[in-house]
This record gives structure tokens, C-alpha cells and sequence, in this order.
């Protein structure tokens, strides 16, 4: 494992996975052709998707004492992720439903359980992995108290933070976007924290908006850097104030690799993971690089079905884009 460590601290969920020809309408019922069980949870992906990467991983999560929380243990150790686990009893281990339809798209029920009660307590015991941490990861699909001091934690201790914010919440701690150096959402989380902030959402898509508008649009949100992702479009970075993160430009635009896409699922955790692996693994080198490679990362992940586990290895991203490798010098 390499030396620039990342803790992740967020959800772990076991997932219930169904896909057919086609996403069902209000009432209906349609038949699907497979059935898979699995691991997800936006925390528990992540954490997959970096550890994949080569970087030492931690993950603080919370799961019940139940058999769906001893395979949340078993596949932590099976994917040499350091764990900090929370078991409260009594409660389930968080899970999903997911349906996927023959073109990768996907609707998605979670019930938190577990995920509910990662406590304040918890995380500060873990204050050990925050004093090697070059890197932080979180979501929002835990209370906002232990992600409030999981930040103060990796501020105090110099680590770069990243925030996914996903999903959306109307109670989100606006502490957690003005402390973090980098935000991360997608199209729909983007236009949603828009709202929030008092803009109306632009009636395009986001990928037809010109780049300079849509870096005016980035500014509404307090954080300093803002990553947006756009599925099939690629992603969209802005700085607030001028580069920064080594970055050169202000703004920019990347483009996803063609890929053969059978289940988004997930792809959006790939790239967090991927860009928090390459972050901390590379943290002289332009976070362009590193969205660069993310992007293929998650690129590569929507070839596989599932979430927790879709995530390649920065060995399968270069064997199977060989430019890339060429570009990042086989690192």
C-alpha cells in the first residue's frame, strides 16, 4: 500500500440488486433477469474504489450485529481496508434496493439502519488514523454531527478534505462545504444545493452550459473548489478564487473514455475513491491528473455489475486504457 493514507467516513449498506429490460412505473411489475447480492453504501464503495488504487485506506462506518454486518467485516479484511466499525446493537445493517435497466440506469431505495447512529464518540476515538492522513473522504449518508468532527479532525490535522455530498440534504451543516477544500457532486446534487443557495437552476442540461457560465454558476457554493460530475459528459472543475490544487486553470472541462456501459451503479463513488487515492498518493501533481484518472476509474467500473465491489485496481484501469498509463508514467 502506498504511504499517503485516506480515511473515509460514511456508510456502509449491504445491497439487494435486480436488473431487467426496463425501470418500472408507479404500480407496475416487471420481470427481472438477474439477481445479485452485494456490497455498497456510498462510505464502503469508496473506500473499495481507493484501496483498489494502492493507497492505505481507512474507513470509519457504523452496521448492526447481524449477519449483514459480519459480511460488512469480512469484505473490509478481504479488501485490506483498515475498519473502524461502530456495531450498535439492535439495529439492522444499512441496505439498499436497486433496480438497473438494460441501458446502465438505475432507482435506488436505501434504509440507513445502522448508518443512523455513527455517533460523535466514535469518530474522535479514531483520532489515531487523522494524524496520517493526507486525505479525508465523507458523504452525507450519516448524521451530521460525527461528519462535522471527522472534518475538525482532518483539518487540525492537515489533511486535504473531500465532500460528496450525496445525497442532498435540507440539514446539511453549511460548516461542511465552507471547511472543505474540494466538493464533489453530481449533475442532480449540484442543482439541488443551487436551490438551496438562493439560484435558480438553469433549464439545461449542465453539459450544454458554456464553461464560463457554468464556473459562474460553481461561485453560488461557498466551497473553494467545486468537482462536478456528468455521467457520460465527464466532469466539470472550477476554482472560486483562481487555481489552486496545482491546477493552472480556473476551470476546466474533462471528457470520460468510451466505455461499454452495462451498470452506472456506483460510478460515482469509483470516482471519489480514485480521486482521493490519486490525491493522496500524488499530492505535488494537479487535482486535473487526478479527475483525469478518476474519471477513467469510473469509466471502467460501469463495464461491471454491482456497486461496492465494480471498482478496478489502478493495474485494470492501465491495462485497459494503455494511454493513460503512458500519461501517468505507469504510477
Amino acid at each position: 500500500m502506498n504511504e499517503g493514507r485516506v480515511v473515509v467516513v460514511g456508510s456502509y449498506n449491504r445491497d439487494f440488486m435486480w436488473h431487467g429490460l426496463r425501470l418500472p412505473a408507479v404500480g407496475e411489475t416487471v420481470a427481472a433477469e438477474t439477481f445479485l447480492v452485494g456490497h455498497g453504501g456510498k462510505g464502503s464503495n469508496q473506500a473499495v474504489a481507493c484501496a483498489r488504487q494502492g493507497v492505505s485506506t481507512c474507513l470509519i462506518a457504523a452496521i448492526g450485529s447481524d449477519a449483514m454486518g459480519d459480511e460488512a467485516i469480512a469484505m473490509a479484511r478481504d479488501e485490506r481496508i483498515d475498519a473502524r466499525w461502530q456495531v450498535v446493537q439492535g439495529v439492522a445493517t444499512g441496505s439498499a434496493c436497486v433496480l438497473v435497466d438494460s441501458l446502465g440506469r438505475n432507482q435506488i431505495v436505501v434504509h440507513a439502519g445502522a448508518n443512523s447512529r455513527l455517533d460523535v464518540a466514535h469518530v474522535r476515538a479514531q483520532s489515531d488514523v487523522f494524524e496520517l492522513a493526507r486525505v479525508m473522504l465523507m458523504q452525507l449518508e450519516t448524521a451530521m454531527p460525527p461528519l462535522r468532527s471527522a472534518l475538525e479532525l482532518a483539518k487540525s490535522n492537515g489533511a486535504l478534505c473531500i465532500v460528496n455530498p450525496a445525497p442532498v440534504r435540507g440539514d446539511v451543516d453549511p460548516m461542511l462545504v465552507n471547511a472543505c477544500d474540494l466538493l464533489v457532486p453530481n449533475e442532480t446534487e449540484f442543482l439541488m444545493m443551487l436551490r438551496q443557495a438562493g439560484c435558480d437552476a438553469p433549464p439545461a442540461r449542465l453539459a450544454s452550459i458554456q464553461d464560463a457560465d457554468l464556473a459562474n454558476l460553481t461561485a453560488y457554493l461557498s466551497a473553494p473548489s467545486v468537482a462536478v460530475t456528468l455521467g457520460e459528459h465527464g466532469v466539470f472543475v472550477a476554482h472560486r478564487s483562481g487555481p489552486r490544487l496545482h491546477d493552472t486553470c480556473k476551470y476546466y472541462r474533462l471528457s470520460v473514455p468510451a466505455v461499454r456501459v452495462i451498470d452506472t451503479t456506483g460510478a460515482g463513488d469509483v470516482f471519489c475513491g480514485s480521486l482521493a487515492a490519486t490525491m493522496a498518493m500524488r499530492p505535488e501533481n494537479p487535482l486535473s491528473e487526478a479527475a483525469h484518472l478518476a474519471l477513467h476509474s469510473a469509466s471502467l467500473s460501469t463495464e461491471r455489475p454491482g456497486a461496492g465491489l465494480s471498482a478496478p485496481t489502478r493495474a485494470q484501469v492501465f491495462q485497459r486504457f494503455p494511454t493513460l498509463a503512458q500519461e501517468a508514467g505507469g504510477a
